[in-house]
């Protein structure tokens, strides 16, 4: 340090300027500040150091250099004002200083503001102008491309060849069969299929304007979903229905340059389609601010802004998928992390300051240059069965197979001739567009969901071929003179990488690079994938259906989710097939084989089989019947058999003898006389009145008490008589507070459990995920009930589930479980303590909840008249309300009591402990809903397998089955 300034000192200084001269003298900038430094000690220090002031140097010290951020709460501003204050007005050094708090006050906000308040801007426009809000014309269909590199003497003859070519020069040697080589990261042709529509949503260069020398570009450099909307109104308008509920014609897309790809590029663009009509459906289902009506308003102009408004939000959602399936999927294959099991991703829309506390700028706009357009020609890849569909179009197009002699000039002409043809699209209807033999039915307009799975799963199995330099196939090789192109031959000759962590792609060096560069600008870049990118534009639920999730089976992928909402019957949610579509599946099951990744065993590497749709049942005597039909194989052992190992009720579901030797055990045991069945009633009540006051609490200017009814009381008090009377867990309570468990923790798992077993139409892209965490849950309460019981049976602390065992041999209150537990124990002999353990479980589970099911099972082919192993969908829900039995009136008050709790313990048991917990609630004073939407169950209706049930909002607006919130107002 000593020598540094030393040094500095001695250093002959730069030539002086009119800042260095003070008092008609000129001084270095050294000297300056030794001046100001001995007037300011004549002074006085400008601030006290105390131990304040040091932490906020400090702080300023390590985040400048670091972090890029300050702690306000170390005061850093206000210290260095008072510095300020107190330094000599005129000095350089207070003139630096000042600066440097100007800067730092200017960089805290944007400049200019990042957006714009009001509907003007709300939504993208079909041609991407406005996307930037300063410079509205950035980045805009029909913009003439610029050039990210440095001028050479050949630039603008090969910029013009690089927008008419495809392919490399044909007097490079040809490349021969034995050429060719899968991928080497095992990358499919459907990973390539969506590289399609991430080129084509940025790239249609023409010279059709009046200056033919000219290139522009058709659509925007954004990733706005071109493909499938368009790029100007007169594209959208074809695919729009304007009836108010913001849907596209079903299974439309607006480009028809897609027809021209193999059959996996405009396969997958369908299913994006479809994804925009999923989403205008729940965004009316859910209605979220209460401003659509359904069915749509008869006034014209009141439809029309009500279709504006669900298609322009339901395109910003789909748009983020996209975005999302972009660094969840593609970028993870990029990357190589896919192998890996790595469910990190960049984060490029992330709001964030330089070293230099400077906004890094996002949303400010973007435009696409033409190198890319040649970077993303990935013509070498392309696999062999996408190779022999190029080539039969080729030869029906071109009339030949001799590829040799088609010229520049003939190809033109021909295409040209193609493009002039008012039969062919895009002259005629997205309506009537086909492709890969896929056909629409006369019907709505669809294809089959067989014909689109086939093309899928074909393009998942088949490989890609690996980056090289003689890769491009000959059928695409119409470049006139190698003296015309210098980047393009540039890319595809350079080496390619080899497959090693980090690279998965396996390009050549700078198309890699470049690749990462620009899917960053491309996101940061757009303002409606960053500043613009809120749940009030998408919504909340839109916000959360359209974020990757990095803890679902595709770890963090999107695609699976796609394609299982898309074609349900046919990509199941445990196939690689459906997580991980952008490898071959046989080398997705060796990398997750590998030593350090492991999971291999959780997915399914065969090629899916379709299902037949679930028959719905819906009729109370139909229900009634399948569910005494011993024909009808109900999927829960199956599922219980996954989180709860060994034998027990849950088990022998479909076995009757036995599921009912089961259950006379566990309804015996737990109720064995009345006497303890108003044991039960009395806690259920003493419980809902300790809830009700200790989760109360005061509204701030009024004498209202508040509650939050469902989330607080009803859906916990079943986990505080579950840890009571059922497994003895040591629930944390007031009354208990030693408890090592949490009542909303307790009930989130047993929640889990039960969607888990019971219901079958959970988000299937969670569906592996959840496995994993489900069965941790379940081992927990298996090991305490498990102890529990041993501790029954030899009175002393068990060796087996010692962890949860002991920590509550250590924490345990009297509890009434070990009551019934010795009961079980007595009347269960020849059974296993982990089977009684089992059935201990599944009355905890079936506590759970005490609702109506939702099930799915299997046909013997003769119960309710369908084929052998046809999937049976048994709505309790409607059969509970049939008009049939139930009447036309007072329906509510009646029910199907098909819930587990029931099946156990009886209708009565269940009636006798529910009418005490009403009465208490309903006895407080002055009860009210709440005002607002914290006064409602958030839900709406939504057909599942032909039948409506009813789904429910919770805090983070994500779909599910059970009420979450409801908050009610009373009087003390």
């Amino acid at each position: 340090m000593a020598t540094g300034i030393s040094d500095a000192i001695r250093t002959t200084p730069a030539a002086l300027s009119a800042e260095d001269e003070v008092d008609g003298v000129y001084h270095s900038t050294l000297a300056r500040l030794i001046d100001d430094f001995r007037a300011q000690i004549k002074r006085g220090l400008p601030f006290d150091l105390t131990h304040e002031n040091l932490l906020s140097i400090l702080d300023a010290l390590i985040t400048s250099k670091f972090a890029g951020g300050l702690d306000d709460r170390l005061f850093l501003l206000e210290h260095a004002l008072t510095f300020l204050s107190r330094y000599p007005p005129n000095s350089h050094t207070s003139k630096e200083l000042q600066d440097k708090v100007i800067s730092l006050l200017w960089y805290d906000l944007a400049h200019p503001p990042a957006s714009l308040v009001g509907s003007k801007y709300q939504f993208r426009t079909a041609n991407g102008s406005s996307t930037s809000i300063w410079h509205p014309e950035m980045g805009m269909r029909s913009n003439a491309p610029p050039s990210a590199s440095k001028p050479t003497p050949f630039t603008r003859a090969s910029i013009r060849y690089a927008f008419e070519a495809r392919g490399v020069p044909k007097n490079v040697p040809k490349d021969k069969p034995e050429n060719y080589f899968d991928h080497p990261a095992g990358l499919s042709t459907f990973f390539f299929a969506f590289a399609n529509l991430v080129i084509h949503s940025l790239f249609w260069t023409t010279f059709e304007n009046e200056d033919r020398t000219q290139p522009i570009n058709k659509v925007s450099s954004y990733l706005d979903l071109s493909p499938l909307y368009g790029s100007s109104e007169e594209e959208l308008s074809r695919l729009r229905l304007n009836d108010g509920t913001g849907r596209i014609h079903p299974d439309t897309f607006a480009d028809h340059r897609v027809l021209m790809m193999p059959p996996s590029t405009p396969a997958l663009l369908v299913m994006f389609s479809r994804n925009h009509n999923y989403i205008v459906q729940k965004l009316l289902d859910v209605n979220e601010r209460a401003q659509w009506k359904n069915p749509p308003p008869q006034d014209k102009v009141a439809k029309q802004k009500q279709d504006d408004e669900i298609f322009g939000t339901a395109r910003l959602i789909n748009c983020g998928w996209f975005m999302s399936t972009i660094f969840g999927d593609y970028l993870a294959s990029i990357l190589g992390l896919v192998r890996e099991g790595n469910s990190w991703s960049l984060d490029p829309l992330s709001n964030f300051r330089a070293a230099s506390h400077e906004i890094v700028e996002r949303g400010t706009g973007n435009i696409v240059s033409v190198e890319f357009l040649a970077l993303y020609h990935f013509h070498s890849s392309i696999g062999v069965k996408d190779e022999k569909w190029v080539e039969n179009e080729f030869a029906e197009l071109l009339g030949t197979r001799d590829w040799d002699s088609i010229d520049m000039g003939t190809f033109r002409r021909v295409m040209k001739e193609r493009a002039d043809n008012k039969d062919l699209p895009p002259h005629t209807p997205p309506t009537t567009w086909t492709f890969g033999g896929c056909k629409r039915s006369t019907k709505d307009g669809t294809f089959k969901d067989d014909d689109l799975a086939k093309i899928l799963l074909d393009a998942t199995e088949a490989p890609a071929n690996a980056f090289k330099a003689r890769g491009t196939p000959h059928v695409m090789k119409l470049y006139r003179h190698p003296d015309n192109l210098e980047l393009y031959v540039g890319l595809q000759a350079e080496q390619s990488k080899k497959v090693m962590p980090g690279a998965g792609l396996c390009p050549g060096y700078t198309m890699s690079r470049a690749i990462l560069a620009d899917a960053v600008a491309l996101v940061r870049g757009d303002r409606f994938l960053t500043n613009d990118f809120t749940a009030y534009n998408l919504t909340a639920w839109g916000m959360q259906d359209c974020t990757r999730d990095p803890k679902n089976s595709a770890n963090g992928g999107m695609m699976g989710k796609l394609l299982s909402r898309c074609l349900p019957n046919h990509f199941p949610a445990d196939s690689s097939y459906t997580n991980f579509p952008f490898v071959v599946p046989k080398k997705m099951q060796g990398f997750l084989s590998a030593p350090g990744v492991g999971t291999a065993h959780l997915y399914n590497f065969n090629r899916p089989q379709a299902i037949r749709p679930a028959f719905p049942v819906t009729k109370y005597h139909d229900v009634i019947s399948a569910l005494r039909a011993p024909g009808l194989a109900s999927t829960v052992p199956a599922n219980a058999e996954i989180v709860l190992a060994g034998k027990g009720y849950l088990a022998t579901y479909n076995d009757a003898a036995a599921n009912a030797k089961d259950k006379k055990l566990i309804a015996e045991a737990f109720i064995p006389n009345p006497v303890v069945s108003k044991k039960h009633v009395d806690y259920l009540q003493r419980t809902t009145e300790l809830l009700l006051k200790e989760k109360r609490y005061s509204l701030v200017g009024h004498d209202k008490q508040c509650i939050n009814i469902v989330r607080d009381v009803l859906n916990i008090l079943p986990i505080y008589f579950v840890s009571e009377h059922v497994l003895g867990l040591p629930l944390k309570t007031s009354v208990n507070p030693h408890g090592s468990a949490l009542d909303q923790e307790v009930y989130i798992k047993f929640k889990e459990i039960y969607e888990f077993i019971f219901i079958d139409l959970a988000e299937p892209s969670t569906q592996v995920a959840k496995e994993h965490t489900v069965k941790g849950f379940s081992q927990y309460f298996q090991d305490t009930v498990l102890g529990n019981i041993q501790s029954i049976a030899s009175e002393q602390i068990p060796l087996l589930g010692l962890g949860a065992s002991a920590i509550h041999w250590a924490t345990q209150t009297p509890h009434e479980a070990s009551k019934w537990l010795k009961r079980l124990l007595e009347n269960g002999k020849g059974k296993t303590k982990e089977e009684l353990a089992n059935d201990a479980m599944a009355l905890a589970i079936a506590l759970r909840v005490a609702s109506g099911d939702l099930k799915i099972t299997h046909s013997d082919g003769q119960s309710v008249s369908k084929g052998v192993d046809d999937r049976v969908y048994l709505s309790f829900t409607e059969a509970g309300v049939d008009p049939s039995v139930w009447g036309q009136s007072g329906t509510q008050l009646q029910a199907l009591f098909a819930g587990e709790i029931v099946k156990l313990l009886g209708p009565d048991w269940l009636r006798d402990a529910i009418v005490p917990v009403v009465k208490t609630i309903f006895k407080l004073k002055d009860l009210k809903r709440a005002p607002g939407n914290s006064g409602k169950l958030l839900s709406f209706n939504e057909m599942i397998e032909g039948t409506p049930v009813t789904t429910y909002l919770n805090y983070k607006q994500e779909p599910t089955f059970w009420s979450s919130d409801l908050t009610v107002t009373f009087t003390s």
